[in-house]
């Protein structure tokens, strides 16, 4: 919807270690890459040009926790799934900006000709929520990068896995 963003997030792993791996904790940015944000939607020649990639926001932990079976006597893969949820796409940083609005409320800008200075308002806090409400009406890119976390049992200080993956949201076939 959006108002949030739910998806599934499939992992394949092997784990050598003899206990198990939970994976619980992130550090997951989500992107958004649409060409519908420019105003160029007549563009066909094919060139990426047009894409435009925002921020929707950050993600610091899973609906569940992962969890890697050992693999010690055998070497499988081990296929583990979460579910990723994002509130508010699109504001992450138009909070941040919410509060700066509050101290700032106004700013002084030189003119040329020495006339007296002119005083503007602070910018609008909607551009990136606008933006993802015209991104989620067509096909896009959802785009996840970061990095998982986990304790190693056994070992001492917190271990990383690094994620990335794309995938192309056609309205069509996805309920946005």
């Amino acid at each position: 919807t959006q108002d949030e963003i739910i998806f599934d997030m499939s992992c394949i792993a092997h784990n050598p270690k003899l206990f198990s791996v939970y994976v619980e904790k992130s550090n997951l940015d989500i992107f958004a890459e649409s060409e519908y944000l420019t105003g160029s939607k007549d563009d066909k020649d094919g060139d990426d040009d047009s894409r435009e990639t925002i921020l929707l926001g950050s993600v610091y932990g899973f609906e569940t926790g992962m969890v890697f079976e050992t693999g010690v006597f055998w070497r499988h893969f081990d296929i583990a799934r979460t579910s990723i949820k994002l509130k508010n796409p699109g504001m992450s940083d138009e909070l941040t900006k919410e509060v700066v609005e509050r101290k700032v409320t106004k700013t002084v800008e030189p003119t040329k000709s020495g006339s007296p200075p002119i005083e503007t308002s602070p910018p609008k806090k909607d551009t990136k929520l606008k933006k993802w409400k015209d991104i989620s009406k067509y096909e896009f890119t959802l785009i996840v990068k970061g990095v998982a976390y986990y304790e190693a049992p056994m070992k001492k200080g917190q271990k990383t896995l690094p994620v990335q993956y794309q995938v192309v949201v056609n309205k069509g076939k996805h309920k946005v």
